[in-house]
C-alpha cells in the first residue's frame, strides 16, 4: 500500500503535493529513494488482482486500527 501511495505522489503527481506540504527537497529525494527500493522488490503490483489485494490491505489496516484516521472524525 505504501508503494501505491508513493507511486501516486511521486510518479503521477511529480511530487507536487509533497512540495506543497513544505517538505524539504532532501526529504522528497529520500522518499523517492525509498519508493525506488520498494519498486525493485514489489511483485504484487504486477498481479492481475492487484486492485483487490490493495483494497484488502487497506481494509485490514483500518480494521487493525479501529477504523478511519482520527482526524477525519473531527471534520
Amino acid at each position: 500500500m505504501l508503494f501505491d501511495l508513493l507511486g501516486r505522489l511521486i510518479e503521477d503527481e511529480k511530487g507536487r503535493r509533497l512540495v506543497d506540504l513544505g517538505l524539504h527537497d532532501a526529504e522528497i529525494w529520500a522518499l523517492n529513494g525509498f519508493y525506488c527500493a520498494l519498486e525493485r522488490s514489489e511483485v504484487n503490483s504486477f498481479k492481475p488482482n492487484y486492485a483487490s489485494l490493495l483494497d484488502a490491505a487497506r481494509s485490514n489496516i483500518l480494521t487493525e486500527n479501529g477504523g478511519p484516521w482520527p482526524r477525519h472524525r473531527d471534520e
